[in-house]
């Protein structure tokens, strides 16, 4: 995509979103970004209500997981999301908001993670 690539490191096959985009979220998500140590390292780490808008506008199921762990946290203050979606004038990712936090609040079925490793383990038997 063009506002988003991925690298993965070759030798500890972790990946990094890399966020390229010139509006929101991506811009918010990287001007309010705060440092924090990853594997000893410094790295700015979005914020997890830019992150969960981030998850609102992608359609990979990964995504989808994703955001239902971040929602379970109850880290994201949820009205000032809102908020931002009716300023961007997001009434899709508003109504995938209200029914993902409805989703969160049931208990987590298995989720796309788990399903890959289940794949990945049947395929290394």
């Amino acid at each position: 995509d063009e506002y988003l690539a991925r690298f993965i490191d070759p030798k500890t096959r972790l990946g990094v979103d890399l966020l390229f985009g010139v509006g929101d979220p991506e811009q918010g998500a990287r001007e309010t970004a705060r440092p924090a140590k990853l594997f000893g390292v410094t790295v700015k780490v979005a914020r997890l209500d830019y992150l969960l808008w981030l998850y609102l506008l992608s359609d990979q199921p990964r995504h989808h997981d994703d955001a239902l762990s971040v929602l379970r946290t109850r880290k994201v203050d949820l009205a000032k999301l809102r908020e931002k979606l009716v300023i961007a004038g997001d009434r899709e990712a508003l109504m995938r908001l209200k029914d993902w936090a409805a989703e969160a609040t049931r208990l987590p079925e298995q989720g796309w993670r788990d399903l890959q490793r289940k794949r990945r383990a049947r395929s290394q038997e």
